[in-house]
């Protein structure tokens, strides 16, 4: 990885990316959440008396693990 890539890497985790992976032209970045604090209130709201605060559980876990946003950064790019 050369110095140009490796600066871009070191900002984007600044600003909060994790890296994904990485090859020697490449780096896929990823940010994960663990969903609103106005999504969770309306999933508790909605499902806590059936699912006993499940339905936050899930709904967190669907943010981290699924509703990902991904970044690449080429070296190609820089």
């Amino acid at each position: 990885m050369n110095d140009n890539l490796q600066k871009e890497v070191e900002d984007a985790k600044v600003e909060g990316w994790q890296v994904d992976s990485e090859q020697s032209d490449k780096v896929v970045l990823v940010k994960r959440g663990w969903g609103t604090l106005g999504g969770h209130v309306l999933i508790g709201f909605l499902t806590i008396w059936w699912t006993l605060g499940i339905g936050n559980v899930l709904y967190a876990a669907y943010k981290y693990f699924v509703d990902t946003d991904k970044k690449v950064i080429r070296q190609d790019d820089l």
